[in-house]
């Protein structure tokens, strides 16, 4: 019989955003069209977000066209004149937690196709500048800080509960740099060995350009909503939800320690408050209660006080004002 501890590590490999490691050679994506990507994002706009909605209705609504989306780790990348990633700068066919996030967010924020794609620029990388190296690879330190500066979202986990702790993990960009494989090279053409190594090498090289972070991310512990579950109550519909994991020792298998593992969204429903997210374990962008999620993550933890929620809300633009 599997213990709790097993269970969880488990789990929490499927969930995690992070990439397996092990390959000799780089992996060979297949060619896309992004037109089939644009003509969708076009229908999106049409069909959906040409109606007066509220940002909530805007977020359940762009999400829930989604739902069924196959899973895809690491789905974006810095296409086809990428140098280390040619996956798709912007796709609608395949997710992963965090990309079907961040797309989501880009369809709410823009007014259009043209700004959808500039504002996705924005929520990926430093500066808006399509880069390997730019791309805000870490959530706790890269993706919520720069997002919070370019006011696309907000901290609100004080807001809907007092009871929250500090999770603390030190972001070894270096290191995590040092540990990239030559899985983490996506091309759509066949790569030699000796390319492989010329491009894994220069990304290596990049990590001594790098310095450590220490990220703090303000979190409600699973024992707390466990407790008093009408906290989930205060969660606005359309917040993004991130499971903040301090149990697992992510250094060993990435190089770097982190806090946040898995994100999606918020949504109230009939049924009640929806985890609507890209889950590796459905294959699929799907939702479950957001209490039966936690609950299930708490049974299988024997710290469940170390896991819990950190909430952003989603920002909208002041239109006519430059970001």
């Amino acid at each position: 019989m599997p213990t709790k501890n097993k269970l969880l590590t488990i789990l929490m490999a499927i969930f995690i955003n992070v990439d397996s490691y092990g390959q000799e050679t780089a992996t060979l994506i297949a060619t896309y069209s992004t037109a089939i990507y644009d003509n969708e994002v076009k229908y999106i706009y049409q069909k959906i977000l040409s109606q007066p909605l509220s940002l909530c209705e805007k977020t359940d609504q762009v999400s829930r066209y989604f739902m069924g989306t196959k899973y895809s780790l690491g789905a974006l990348g810095e296409g086809p004149e990428g140098i280390y990633d040619m996956n798709p700068l912007y796709r609608t066919d395949a997710f992963d937690c965090l990309t079907y996030v961040s797309t989501v967010l880009a369809l709410v924020e823009a007014a259009n196709c043209e700004e959808f794609i500039r504002t996705l620029k924005k929520i990926h990388y430093y500066n808006a500048k399509v880069s390997y190296f730019n791309r805000y690879h870490f959530t706790e330190a890269d993706w919520n800080v720069e997002n919070k500066n370019n006011h696309f979202i907000r901290d609100i986990t004080a807001q809907v509960s007092p009871h929250y702790l500090i999770a603390k993990a030190l972001i070894d960009k270096p290191n995590w740099y040092r540990c990239r494989t030559k899985q983490a090279l996506k091309s759509i053409t066949s790569l030699s060995k000796s390319q492989s190594e010329r491009l894994l090498q220069e990304i290596h090289q990049h990590g001594k350009q790098t310095t450590t972070y220490m990220a703090r991310t303000s979190y409600i512990p699973l024992t707390e909503i466990i407790h008093s579950p009408a906290i989930l109550e205060c969660i606005p519909s359309g917040t993004i939800v991130e499971i903040v994991d301090q149990t697992h020792d992510f250094k060993k298998k990435i190089g770097s320690d982190l806090n946040i593992v898995h994100l999606g969204f918020a949504i109230k429903t009939q049924q009640g408050l929806m985890f609507r997210h890209a889950s590796k374990v459905h294959h699929q962008v799907t939702e479950v209660l957001l209490i039966q999620y936690l609950q299930r993550s708490c049974a299988l933890s024997e710290q469940p006080w170390k896991i819990g929620i950190h909430l952003e809300a989603i920002i909208l633009p002041c239109r006519g004002k430059t970001k």
